[in-house]
């Protein structure tokens, strides 16, 4: 990081120590988990009990720094990620940033140069329940291109777990047409992996950006996005309530083309 340091860069880390020794600088103290037990109170304030730099502790207030620094850099470990950060801030760690290095279980971030902001509402709210574990509480969508030029959809989901998940489960998106033909699918645990369920905790809420890629030939017309859970093991989808497709899956939206 050092070498690389540019003005107007911000740090944000766990290690705040580290960061002062190394590079003299740390504008945040980063964890979402289990907090309490790092900070301290100063003037009203919560700051981390070494070097008292501020407490950045919701996926809001990363996002307000992502936002305001030209870059930012985001230092954790293997070992704290999955324990002290929950599936919002997965989704901005593994979207918003770049993974620039890693060694020693230390994992480095830095701000992507095309960074697009990560939406942290739904635009279409949804209460779809899959087997009384989890609660697709809605999603957003948008149409973009790929670095390539292709056409793609960006579809980011919402889900909360309602009881403790012992199995990881993978999230599929396809898009039908109107003979139920899939013509693009998207199939990955959340977070492209990162986030499995099995590490979900009980009420959180998990923003799960997806893009999917379609051919650069799709014809014109209508067609279905659909969405649903499986095991990976035996491909038996989540059944989901008050299903009518008969298939165990959630329509999102019917979308005309182009």
């Amino acid at each position: 990081i050092r070498a690389e340091w540019q003005p107007g860069d911000s740090l944000l880390t766990m290690n705040t120590p580290a960061a002062e020794l190394y590079l003299g600088q740390v504008d945040g103290f980063t964890v979402q988990n289990e907090a309490d037990q790092f900070l301290l109170n100063q003037n009203g304030v919560p700051v981390d009990r070494w070097l008292g730099a501020p407490w950045v502790g919701a996926a809001d207030g990363f996002s307000a720094v992502l936002d305001e620094a030209s870059r930012t850099w985001f230092v954790i470990d293997t070992i704290r990620q999955p324990v002290y950060f929950r599936g919002n801030w997965q989704a901005i760690v593994n979207s918003q940033l770049e993974p620039v290095w890693r060694g020693d279980n230390v994992l480095v971030y830095r701000t992507r140069p095309d960074r697009v902001p990560l939406v942290t509402e739904p635009a279409e709210p949804l209460e779809a329940r899959f087997n009384n574990k989890v609660v697709l509480r809605g999603f957003s969508l948008d149409s973009v291109e790929t670095e390539g030029g292709d056409p793609a959809l960006e579809v980011v989901l919402f889900w909360q777990p309602v009881a403790e998940l012992a199995d990881d489960y993978t999230v599929f998106l396809h898009l039908r047409n109107n003979r139920n033909e899939i013509v693009a699918q998207y199939d990955s645990q959340p977070l492209d992996g990162v986030y499995p369920t099995s590490q979900w905790q009980l009420g959180e809420r998990v923003i799960d950006p997806i893009t999917v890629s379609l051919p650069a030939d799709l014809p014109p017309g209508t067609y279905q996005l659909v969405t649903g859970l499986y095991q990976l093991d035996t491909l038996a989808r989540i059944p989901v309530a008050n299903d009518t497709s008969g298939e165990s899956v959630v329509v999102l939206k019917e979308l005309t083309w182009p």
